[in-house]
């Protein structure tokens, strides 16, 4: 749930807030730099997807990336231990994989 939670505020609402348009095209970036509790961190934001880098701190070089591939209509995720599919669209909306392998449509 978390991860799937996590898709929704990211690839959804975050992209939609910060461009002003629909996820599913991939145009323009943003960027922004954070300092959360002496940390660094810079947000990247697409109309596909966000990528959050930590640049200070004990675990910098860290890297988060949910972004929609337009290939395969998927949503995933990568971090420096890999990549993997969180979610896929169909016609009844985004389905997003919760961790333990059931499914949770969102309808849009």
């Amino acid at each position: 749930y978390g991860v799937a939670g996590m898709a929704d505020f990211f690839v959804l609402n975050l992209v939609e807030f910060w461009t002003g348009s629909n996820p599913m095209a991939c145009n323009g970036l943003e960027e922004k730099d954070i300092y959360v509790d002496g940390n660094h961190y810079r947000m990247e934001a697409s109309e596909c997807g966000v990528k959050l880098e930590q640049l200070s701190g004990d675990t910098a070089g860290q890297i988060l990336e949910v972004k929609y591939d337009a290939d395969d209509s998927t949503v995933k995720m990568t971090t420096n231990n890999g990549t993997k599919v969180i979610g896929y669209y169909q016609a009844d909306g985004l389905n997003l994989i919760n961790p333990d392998g059931t499914i949770k449509v969102i309808r849009m």
